[in-house]
Protein backbone atom coordinates (compact mmCIF):
# COMPACT_ATOMS: atom_id res chain seq x y z
CA UNK A 1 0.00 0.00 0.00
CA UNK A 2 1.51 3.31 -1.10
CA UNK A 3 1.59 6.14 1.45
CA UNK A 4 2.75 9.72 0.94
CA UNK A 5 2.95 10.21 4.71
CA UNK A 6 6.15 8.44 5.89
CA UNK A 7 4.61 7.87 9.32
CA UNK A 8 2.20 5.34 7.78
CA UNK A 9 4.80 3.46 5.74
CA UNK A 10 4.61 0.44 7.98
CA UNK A 11 3.08 -2.95 7.15
CA UNK A 12 1.66 -3.13 10.65
CA UNK A 13 -1.23 -0.96 9.49
CA UNK A 14 -2.33 -3.33 6.76
CA UNK A 15 -1.37 -6.77 8.02
CA UNK A 16 -3.49 -8.49 10.68
CA UNK A 17 -1.76 -7.85 14.01
CA UNK A 18 -4.39 -8.66 16.56
CA UNK A 19 -3.40 -11.23 19.16
CA UNK A 20 -5.85 -12.90 21.46
CA UNK A 21 -5.88 -11.27 24.89
CA UNK A 22 -4.23 -8.09 23.67
CA UNK A 23 -5.88 -4.73 23.04
CA UNK A 24 -6.14 -3.56 19.46
CA UNK A 25 -6.29 -0.17 17.81
CA UNK A 26 -9.60 1.75 17.79
CA UNK A 27 -10.80 4.87 15.99
CA UNK A 28 -11.97 6.50 19.22
CA UNK A 29 -8.60 5.86 20.87
CA UNK A 30 -6.78 7.38 17.91
CA UNK A 31 -9.04 10.45 17.94
CA UNK A 32 -8.44 10.97 21.68
CA UNK A 33 -4.69 10.80 21.21
CA UNK A 34 -4.89 13.11 18.19
CA UNK A 35 -6.62 15.79 20.27
CA UNK A 36 -4.05 15.30 23.04
CA UNK A 37 -1.18 15.88 20.59
CA UNK A 38 -2.89 18.92 19.09
CA UNK A 39 -3.41 20.26 22.62
CA UNK A 40 0.34 19.96 23.24
CA UNK A 41 1.11 21.77 19.98
CA UNK A 42 -1.25 24.61 20.91
CA UNK A 43 0.01 24.77 24.49
CA UNK A 44 3.69 24.99 23.53
CA UNK A 45 2.87 27.49 20.76
CA UNK A 46 0.96 29.73 23.16
CA UNK A 47 3.72 29.44 25.75
CA UNK A 48 6.25 30.62 23.17
CA UNK A 49 3.96 33.45 22.08
CA UNK A 50 3.41 34.59 25.68
CA UNK A 51 7.13 34.54 26.42
CA UNK A 52 7.98 36.57 23.33
CA UNK A 53 5.17 39.10 23.84
CA UNK A 54 5.95 39.60 27.54
CA UNK A 55 9.74 39.85 27.21
CA UNK A 56 9.92 41.39 23.71
CA UNK A 57 13.02 39.26 23.32
CA UNK A 58 12.39 38.66 19.64
CA UNK A 59 16.03 37.79 19.06
CA UNK A 60 15.16 34.34 20.44
CA UNK A 61 12.71 33.64 17.61
CA UNK A 62 15.47 31.98 15.60
CA UNK A 63 16.43 29.91 18.65
CA UNK A 64 12.87 28.71 19.25
CA UNK A 65 12.19 27.99 15.57
CA UNK A 66 15.58 26.38 14.94
CA UNK A 67 15.56 24.24 18.08
CA UNK A 68 11.92 23.27 17.57
CA UNK A 69 12.43 22.32 13.92
CA UNK A 70 15.65 20.33 14.40
CA UNK A 71 14.45 18.56 17.55
CA UNK A 72 11.05 17.65 16.04
CA UNK A 73 12.79 16.39 12.89
CA UNK A 74 15.07 14.09 14.87
CA UNK A 75 12.24 12.90 17.11
CA UNK A 76 10.02 12.41 14.06
CA UNK A 77 12.53 10.08 12.42
CA UNK A 78 12.76 8.07 15.63
CA UNK A 79 8.98 7.77 15.72
CA UNK A 80 8.87 6.65 12.07
CA UNK A 81 11.51 3.94 12.43
CA UNK A 82 10.49 2.92 15.98
CA UNK A 83 6.68 3.21 16.02
CA UNK A 84 6.53 1.40 19.38
CA UNK A 85 8.02 4.57 20.92
CA UNK A 86 5.29 6.88 19.62
CA UNK A 87 3.63 7.13 23.04
CA UNK A 88 6.77 9.10 24.03
CA UNK A 89 8.10 10.51 20.76
CA UNK A 90 4.76 11.81 19.44
CA UNK A 91 4.11 14.10 22.46
CA UNK A 92 7.74 15.31 22.35
CA UNK A 93 7.39 16.03 18.64
CA UNK A 94 4.22 18.01 19.34
CA UNK A 95 5.89 20.14 22.01
CA UNK A 96 8.98 20.99 19.92
CA UNK A 97 6.93 21.60 16.79
CA UNK A 98 4.80 23.96 18.89
CA UNK A 99 7.91 25.97 19.79
CA UNK A 100 8.69 26.50 16.11
CA UNK A 101 5.07 27.26 15.22
CA UNK A 102 4.69 29.70 18.10
CA UNK A 103 7.89 31.58 17.27
CA UNK A 104 7.26 32.02 13.55
CA UNK A 105 3.56 32.76 14.04
CA UNK A 106 4.39 35.43 16.63
CA UNK A 107 6.82 37.09 14.25
CA UNK A 108 4.31 37.05 11.40
CA UNK A 109 1.54 38.32 13.68
CA UNK A 110 3.58 41.42 14.48
CA UNK A 111 3.75 42.17 10.76
CA UNK A 112 0.32 40.95 9.70
CA UNK A 113 -2.27 41.38 12.42
CA UNK A 114 -4.75 38.51 12.74
CA UNK A 115 -2.73 36.12 10.57
CA UNK A 116 -2.63 33.47 13.31
CA UNK A 117 -6.43 33.37 13.62
CA UNK A 118 -6.77 33.25 9.83
CA UNK A 119 -4.29 30.38 9.49
CA UNK A 120 -5.76 28.33 12.33
CA UNK A 121 -9.34 28.86 11.08
CA UNK A 122 -8.46 27.87 7.52
CA UNK A 123 -6.48 24.82 8.68
CA UNK A 124 -9.38 23.57 10.81
CA UNK A 125 -11.85 24.36 8.03
CA UNK A 126 -9.86 22.40 5.46
CA UNK A 127 -9.40 19.49 7.88
CA UNK A 128 -13.13 19.21 8.60
CA UNK A 129 -13.93 19.53 4.89
CA UNK A 130 -11.57 16.64 4.12
CA UNK A 131 -13.04 14.55 6.94
CA UNK A 132 -16.56 15.17 5.63
CA UNK A 133 -15.46 14.36 2.08
CA UNK A 134 -13.95 11.10 3.27
CA UNK A 135 -16.87 10.09 5.47
CA UNK A 136 -19.48 10.79 2.77
CA UNK A 137 -17.41 9.05 0.10
CA UNK A 138 -16.87 12.19 -1.98
CA UNK A 139 -13.14 11.41 -2.12
CA UNK A 140 -12.02 7.79 -1.94
CA UNK A 141 -8.51 6.59 -1.17
CA UNK A 142 -8.12 4.32 -4.19
CA UNK A 143 -4.74 2.88 -5.18
CA UNK A 144 -4.56 5.29 -8.13
CA UNK A 145 -5.32 8.18 -5.79
CA UNK A 146 -2.58 6.99 -3.44
CA UNK A 147 -0.06 6.63 -6.24
CA UNK A 148 -0.69 10.10 -7.68
CA UNK A 149 -0.63 11.75 -4.26
CA UNK A 150 2.55 9.93 -3.26
CA UNK A 151 4.29 11.17 -6.41
CA UNK A 152 3.02 14.72 -5.87
CA UNK A 153 4.13 14.76 -2.23
CA UNK A 154 7.51 13.34 -3.17
CA UNK A 155 7.93 16.03 -5.83
CA UNK A 156 7.18 18.77 -3.30
CA UNK A 157 9.67 17.25 -0.88
CA UNK A 158 12.36 17.27 -3.60
CA UNK A 159 11.64 20.94 -4.38
CA UNK A 160 11.94 21.94 -0.73
CA UNK A 161 15.13 19.91 -0.27
CA UNK A 162 16.61 21.53 -3.39
CA UNK A 163 15.60 24.96 -2.08
CA UNK A 164 17.29 24.25 1.25
CA UNK A 165 20.52 23.02 -0.38
CA UNK A 166 20.64 25.93 -2.84
CA UNK A 167 19.94 28.33 0.01
CA UNK A 168 23.23 27.28 1.59
CA UNK A 169 24.96 28.81 -1.44
CA UNK A 170 22.82 31.94 -1.43
CA UNK A 171 20.61 30.78 -4.31
CA UNK A 172 16.87 31.34 -3.90
CA UNK A 173 14.06 29.77 -5.92
CA UNK A 174 11.83 32.75 -6.90
CA UNK A 175 8.56 30.80 -6.96
CA UNK A 176 9.03 29.88 -3.30
CA UNK A 177 9.38 33.49 -2.22
CA UNK A 178 6.24 35.16 -3.55
CA UNK A 179 4.61 36.63 -6.61
CA UNK A 180 2.08 34.91 -8.86
CA UNK A 181 4.10 31.71 -9.22
CA UNK A 182 4.64 31.64 -5.46
CA UNK A 183 0.89 31.87 -4.87
CA UNK A 184 0.13 29.15 -7.42
CA UNK A 185 2.80 26.84 -6.02
CA UNK A 186 1.57 27.44 -2.46
CA UNK A 187 -2.02 26.64 -3.48
CA UNK A 188 -0.86 23.39 -5.08
CA UNK A 189 1.05 22.40 -1.94
CA UNK A 190 -1.95 23.20 0.26
CA UNK A 191 -4.13 21.04 -1.99
CA UNK A 192 -1.69 18.13 -1.77
CA UNK A 193 -1.38 18.49 2.02
CA UNK A 194 -5.17 18.58 2.37
CA UNK A 195 -5.61 15.45 0.24
CA UNK A 196 -3.00 13.69 2.39
CA UNK A 197 -5.53 13.94 5.22
CA UNK A 198 -7.78 11.59 3.22
CA UNK A 199 -5.01 9.01 3.20
CA UNK A 200 -4.40 9.53 6.90
CA UNK A 201 -8.06 8.87 7.72
CA UNK A 202 -8.07 5.78 5.51
CA UNK A 203 -4.83 4.45 6.98
CA UNK A 204 -6.25 4.77 10.49
CA UNK A 205 -9.41 2.88 9.53
CA UNK A 206 -7.36 0.19 7.80
CA UNK A 207 -5.28 -0.20 10.93
CA UNK A 208 -8.43 -0.70 12.99
CA UNK A 209 -9.88 -3.21 10.52
CA UNK A 210 -6.65 -5.22 10.40
CA UNK A 211 -6.48 -5.47 14.18
CA UNK A 212 -3.30 -3.45 14.66
CA UNK A 213 -2.03 -3.36 18.26
CA UNK A 214 -3.22 -0.56 20.54
CA UNK A 215 0.07 1.36 20.43
CA UNK A 216 -0.64 2.08 16.76
CA UNK A 217 -3.24 4.59 17.95
CA UNK A 218 -0.27 6.81 18.80
CA UNK A 219 1.18 6.22 15.34
CA UNK A 220 -2.12 7.11 13.70
CA UNK A 221 -2.48 10.25 15.81
CA UNK A 222 1.12 11.22 15.11
CA UNK A 223 0.71 10.81 11.35
CA UNK A 224 -2.46 12.88 11.36
CA UNK A 225 -0.79 15.63 13.38
CA UNK A 226 2.22 15.74 11.03
CA UNK A 227 -0.10 16.40 8.10
CA UNK A 228 -2.09 19.05 10.00
CA UNK A 229 1.09 20.87 11.01
CA UNK A 230 2.31 20.77 7.41
CA UNK A 231 -1.04 22.14 6.25
CA UNK A 232 -0.86 24.97 8.81
CA UNK A 233 2.67 25.93 7.74
CA UNK A 234 1.62 26.10 4.10
CA UNK A 235 -1.54 28.09 4.81
CA UNK A 236 0.20 30.70 6.96
CA UNK A 237 2.90 30.95 4.30
CA UNK A 238 0.28 31.61 1.59
CA UNK A 239 -1.44 34.24 3.72
CA UNK A 240 1.86 36.00 4.32
CA UNK A 241 2.49 36.06 0.55
CA UNK A 242 -0.98 37.44 -0.14
CA UNK A 243 -0.67 40.08 2.57
CA UNK A 244 2.78 41.30 1.66
CA UNK A 245 6.30 40.09 1.29
CA UNK A 246 6.89 36.47 2.34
Amino acid sequence: MKNSNPVFNNDIFTKPQGVSGHETMTVSGTITKSFYLLFLVVLSSLSTWLYLMMTHNFQTVALFSGLGTVASLIIGFIAIFKPQTCHVTAPLYAVFQGFALGAITTLLSLKYGGIAFQAVSLTMGVAFAMLASYKFGLIQATEKFRSILTIATGGIFVVYMASMLLGMFGIQLPFLRGGLFGIIFSLIVIGVAALNLILDFDNIEQGVRSGAPAYMEWVGAFGLMVTLVWLYWEIIRLISILRGDD
